[in-house]
Formats: structure tokens, sequence, C-alpha cells
């Protein structure tokens, strides 16, 4: 083969490689952007009626598992409407839908805002403690809970007597500290701190997202929000 030949078969290979490489760069890139679409959360910020700091660390740890949905969210003190200590499921659950509502009409461009409410709720004689929570879009609550555990005889008998249940803790010799409600709650001095407040929390938004994928329930969401 002669020199001229070899140098047009060098050059015609030479320029099949670099098509290649540049196909192969931009579908690469378009992978890339793919990804940032479907990365990029299908909101701003979430109300949140609250600025307790064991519930706001417990809503801030919950969005890492829903990287869809928001980019973060923004505490507001609201009023919940009902008693300082809930004493029904009913009244608990009407405090976290209270803070809900409160917390969206309190945020600038929210559309979506969460109500944390922590109650009692009486059951076979018995005091249990529980938490609810209410997300709400605007036009929709979806409502979740938390595990409930019962409470010690000698806190119920505070409580019965009209106190809250961090007061009670305090006054049944649980604990010393005022803010209970602001750490690691009753729930970590009954579990020896195998259960923390904000973990109980945690499941209470768990389970009210649960009924806000549209995949499932009635949802202004779009249904990525809630991919893994």
């Amino acid at each position: 083969m002669g020199e001229g030949a070899k140098h047009a078969m060098l050059g015609v290979g030479s320029a099949l490689v670099v098509g290649i490489v540049l196909k192969g760069c931009r579908t690469m890139m378009q992978h890339r952007a793919v990804a940032r679409r479907r990365t990029e959360p299908a909101l701003e910020d979430i109300a949140v009626g609250t600025q307790n700091p064991c519930k706001l660390a417990a809503v801030r740890a919950l969005l890492e598992k829903y990287p869809h949905l928001a980019d973060g969210a923004v505490g507001v003190s609201v009023p919940s409407g009902v008693n300082d200590q809930p004493m029904t499921m009913e009244e608990t659950m009407r405090g976290a839908k209270t803070r809900a509502a409160n917390a969206l009409a309190a945020v600038p461009g929210a559309e979506l805002a969460l109500g944390i409410e922590s109650g009692l709720f009486e059951l076979g004689g018995e005091l249990y403690d529980t938490c609810v929570c209410a997300v709400y879009d605007g036009k929709r609550y979806a409502i979740g809970t938390s595990c409930s555990f019962q409470l010690p005889a000698n806190v119920q008998k505070h409580i019965r007597a009209g106190t809250d249940l961090s007061q009670a803790c305090n006054l049944a010799g649980l604990t010393a500290d005022p803010k209970l409600g602001d750490g690691i709650g009753c729930i970590g001095i009954l579990s020896r701190l195998r259960l923390l407040r904000q973990g109980y929390t945690e499941q209470a938004v768990q389970t009210a997202l649960v009924a806000m994928d549209p995949e499932w329930f009635p949802s202004s969401l779009p249904a990525g929000a809630f991919q893994p």
C-alpha cells in the first residue's frame, strides 16, 4: 500500500475516533442534564408550624429521604388552637391541622406545610402519648401518626391533676429538665435512650407523607417528588 493510501486511511480512522468521542461526550452531557432535572426538588421550602428544635430536626432529617420533594424546611411559630396538653386523639389531630394551615399562610410562597402536635389519649383506663403530623397543600390534609406508648402511673397522676407531660415527668422525678419536649422527650427516658422524641416525630411525618403521595392518594404534588 502506498504512503498516500496509508495517510488517507489514518485520516479516516482519526475522524471516526473523533466522531465517536464527540458523540459519547454529547450523550454523557445529556444524561447529566436529565439527572439534574430528576434531582431538582419539586418545592423550595416546606413550612413547618413550630420552632421546636426537636420537631424541626425530625423534619429536616426525614427530608433527606425525599431528595426530590423540597430544598428544606422553614419553622414558624403559630397557634395550634388546642390546649397546651391535648388529651384526646381528635384534639391532637385538630392541633396538627391548625398548625399546618397557619404555617402555610405564614410562609410566603409555600406550597406545602406540616403541622406536628404531640398529645395524649386514653385507652383501657390508661394514658398514652402519641404524635400526629398533618401535611397540608392548601386543599387537602394528609394525616400520619407515630407509635404510641403508655405513661407510668405516677406521670398519669400529675397529668390528670392538670399539668402537661413535661411538667408531669419533672414532678414524678423522671427528669429535672424543664425543656424535656425540646430534647429526648419522655419516650427517651422510658426507652432508656433507645427511642428519642425526634425518632418518634419522624415516624409521624413519614406516615403523613405516605398519604400525600399522588401514586396512592389525591395530591397536588408531582409523582416524581416521592421517588427515592
